[in-house]
């Protein structure tokens, strides 16, 4: 069989549009973990991962075993946020990216996976609620667990 090439896609901005989705989940993550109510400013955190924003929100007063398990926790959290608030939400997908993915697919000469910022379960939820999860024939990653 013949290689293929590899296509790797960001989720949002470039697939998704969540509509500040995930803010309100983070938000209250980090007020449970820290007991601080956070200043979420999207143009700050733009283009940064989902465990950067956590270790900026929760300040550099801490130890670092500390701080890697409290950003553990707050990733924990927000996905667990993240979930509830997707119930109701749904994120859109932007322009004409189903039929752009599924021609690549059919196409047999690309592989097409996910890299990411998000944190993995964000990712999935993400991608699960626009129906573009397919375990089957992308390669999903994040940058951080």
């Amino acid at each position: 069989m013949k290689n293929k090439a590899l296509i790797l896609w960001d989720i949002d901005g470039t697939l998704l549009d969540t509509n500040g989705a995930g803010i309100q989940p983070f938000q209250n993550a980090v007020k449970k973990w820290t007991s601080t109510s956070p200043n979420f400013d999207r143009k700050k955190f733009a283009g940064k991962s989902d465990y950067e924003i956590a270790h900026l929100l929760i300040g550099k007063n801490n130890l670092q075993l500390y701080r890697r398990l409290l950003i553990w926790f707050i990733l924990r959290t927000y996905a667990r946020n993240l979930k509830r608030k997707l119930r109701t939400e749904k994120v859109k997908v932007l322009g004409d990216v189903q039929n752009s993915l599924s021609t690549l697919k059919k196409s047999g000469f690309y592989s097409l996976g996910i890299l990411t910022g998000n944190c993995k379960e964000g990712m999935k939820l993400k991608l699960r609620n626009a129906e573009l999860e397919d375990r089957k024939s992308t390669r999903l990653n994040s940058s951080h667990t």
